[in-house]
């Protein structure tokens, strides 16, 4: 009989289910590479507002937005080559919290 942990998460633990991309992130990924556009403004508009929210905690408003724009502008630039293995939401997090970090 299986334990409750290994239910509700599988075998791994629940930041290894949490830390990995889903399948929808995945076939995301998978249009952007391509090139899709209406892909990428829907993850902009799906992301923007949290990840200025967030980088509001470290800079204000006007810094803030222009290091998310810079993220999604880099993203978009190097979407052919991201190697992404966290959940989405995590990467972009990061994204923009080292992009701070190196101003």
């Amino acid at each position: 009989m299986q334990n409750k942990k290994e239910i509700a998460y599988g075998k791994e633990g629940p930041m290894e289910t949490l830390n990995r991309l889903s399948e929808e992130e995945t076939l995301l990924l998978r249009a952007l590479k391509r090139g899709d556009k209406k892909c990428f403004e829907q993850l902009f508009r799906h992301y923007y507002s949290m990840l200025c929210a967030y980088a509001r905690r470290f800079v204000n408003l006007e810094d803030a937005e222009g290091v998310v724009q810079e993220v999604f502008a880099t993203f978009w630039e190097k979407r052919e080559s991201l190697l992404i293995t966290t959940s989405l939401q995590a990467y972009l997090f990061r994204m923009v919290y080292y992009r701070i970090l190196n101003r």
